[in-house]
C-alpha cells in the first residue's frame, strides 16, 4: 500500500484488518468495484464547527456535491433509497441505502484523492450515526 492510500485510510477512519474496508478493497483487484453503503442517520447533525441542521438536511448536502465527484471519476450511483424494511434476515434499522458502481478501485481511491469529495465527507460524517459499507465485484 503507497503512502496516499495511508493518508486516505487515516483520514477516512477506514478500517485495515483481514475482514475489513481495506482488505475488502484489496481483493476486488483491478476489476469493477461496487459499494453497497446503509446509513443510519443522526436526529441532528454533529459538526466539530457548530453548524446546526438534521442528519437528514447534512446527508443531503454530502450526497449533492460527492455525486459530481463520483462522476468524475468514472462512478455512478445505481441506487439512493430509503429503505422500507427487512424482508429475510436480521432486522437492522437503516435510513438510506446507496449503491455505487466504480470502474476500478483505483478511481475509489481517487475519489478519497479529491479535495471537493474529502469537503463534502464532512456532512457525511455530521450526519451518519452507524453506516455499513460492502464492497461487491460483479458475479460475471
Amino acid at each position: 500500500m503507497d503512502v496516499v492510500n495511508r493518508d486516505l485510510i487515516e483520514h477516512y477512519g477506514l478500517v485495515v484488518g483481514p475482514e475489513n474496508d481495506v482488505a475488502a478493497l484489496d481483493a476486488v483487484g483491478s476489476g469493477s468495484l461496487t459499494l453497497v453503503s446503509l446509513f443510519a442517520l443522526r436526529a441532528e447533525a454533529q459538526y466539530d464547527d457548530g453548524t446546526t441542521s438534521t442528519g437528514v438536511e447534512a446527508m443531503l448536502r454530502y450526497s449533492a456535491a460527492s455525486g459530481g465527484c463520483l462522476a468524475a471519476v468514472g462512478g455512478r450511483f445505481v441506487a439512493q433509497a430509503l429503505p422500507t424494511g427487512t424482508v429475510w434476515g436480521e432486522d437492522e434499522s437503516w435510513d438510506v441505502l446507496v449503491v455505487a458502481e466504480y470502474p476500478s478501485t483505483a478511481a475509489f481511491w481517487a475519489l478519497l484523492a479529491d479535495p471537493a469529495y474529502r469537503s463534502a465527507y464532512v456532512h457525511r460524517t455530521a450526519a451518519v450515526a452507524r453506516q455499513r459499507v460492502t464492497a461487491a465485484v460483479p458475479l460475471s
